[in-house]
């Protein structure tokens, strides 16, 4: 697990997190209950099925997409921190880190794929983010 490394520079720990998007800061202690077990990485339509049987967790995506707007293909947020917000706690669903294998079902795993990962209001936030730290 390449976590944060309290010694190392702030910088290098901002740079490692923005290169590998490492969820080792959300791993949740044996003690706590994942809400959405799931064994391995699941396609994205299994993650959005899982997710719309949960209200929390469809919660986090609908407050995603209403905080990160996209209109043809363009950022349209009103309130970057709330993206912000949005994103980091989507990132404890099911919904991040889907996965679209080659099937019949590719195209719709595509566009719920493209809504969590390729969303340009999270690249631009990631962006200033990176400017602001180096």
């Amino acid at each position: 697990c390449l976590c944060k490394e309290p010694g190392m520079d702030p910088d290098c720990n901002h740079f490692r997190d923005f290169l590998f998007d490492h969820p080792c800061g959300f791993v949740l202690k044996k003690a706590e209950k994942d809400p959405y077990p799931i064994d391995a990485l699941p396609t994205c339509n299994h993650a959005l099925s899982v997710c719309q049987q949960e209200r929390k967790c469809l919660k986090l995506f609908e407050d995603f997409k209403a905080h990160c707007k996209v209109r043809d293909n363009k950022c349209k947020m009103e309130n970057r921190d709330a993206c912000h917000d949005s994103w980091t706690n989507l990132r404890l669903s099911p919904m991040f880190g889907c996965i679209c294998p080659n099937n019949h079902m590719k195209k719709r795993c595509d566009r719920i794929f493209n809504i969590v990962n390729h969303n340009p209001c999270v690249v631009r936030i990631m962006g200033m983010d990176d400017k602001l730290h180096l």
